[in-house]
This record gives structure tokens, C-alpha cells and sequence, in this order.
């Protein structure tokens, strides 16, 4: 199974306090993980303008890191157009939301059909 991650879970996977089960869950899944050129844009942002000179080093070491265990996707005209009718994804019979954010509470990660509703 593949996975596209958003910025928001690979800041909480790069959290020096984030739960064991997520970090697991990717390295498992090491070659079927991708963020897309937004995230790496939004991730970039962040490090070079959140942090102390000191800091921001970690942050870059620790991204480059990350960014060894995923693919970055191109996001252009076509994928926006796609994105942005959430109804498009309903057709695909076998495609499952994961919210991996929650894992301090639950055993396995949530998984629902994705609908349209």
C-alpha cells in the first residue's frame, strides 16, 4: 500500500516526543511513502524560518533524514484539479483515510472508507 503524507503528520513524526507506532509505520513502509512538492515547500518554510541558527541545524539534519524514506510528488494543475473534488476519491472502491495522529490512544491506526458525503 502506498501512503501520501501532509505536513501536519510529518511534523508530528518528527517530533522528538511523537509515539514509537508512527515512526515504526513509516520506516515500514520505507519506498511506498510520498509527500507531495507542497509539503517539502511547507516543511522547508518551516525549518528556515521557525527556528535558533543552533536549532534550525537539527531540523535540517533531521528533515534530510526523513526525506531519505520518501518520494516527492510533483503537484501541479492536473493534481490540484483532482484534489480539490473530494468526490473524485470516492470512486476508488478500495481507498482508506488513516489517521496515524491519534495512535497514543488506539492499538492500530483508524481506518475508514473514504466518502463523498
Amino acid at each position: 500500500m502506498k501512503y501520501m503524507l501532509d505536513t501536519n503528520m510529518v511534523i508530528f513524526a518528527m517530533q522528538k516526543d511523537d509515539p514509537r507506532q508512527v515512526r515504526q509505520k513509516i520506516t515500514s513502509h520505507n519506498g511506498d511513502m510520498f509527500i507531495s512538492s507542497i509539503t517539502y515547500d511547507e516543511l522547508m518554510y518551516g525549518v528556515y524560518n521557525s527556528y535558533s541558527e543552533k536549532r534550525k541545524q537539527t531540523k535540517i539534519i533531521m528533515l534530510n533524514e526523513f526525506l531519505t524514506r520518501v518520494s516527492i510528488l510533483p503537484f501541479d494543475e492536473k493534481a490540484a484539479d483532482h484534489s480539490a473534488n473530494i468526490r473524485e476519491f470516492a470512486r476508488v472502491p478500495s481507498l482508506l483515510v488513516e489517521d496515524w495522529s491519534n495512535v497514543k490512544t488506539q492499538k492500530t491506526s483508524r481506518k475508514r472508507p473514504l466518502s463523498s458525503n
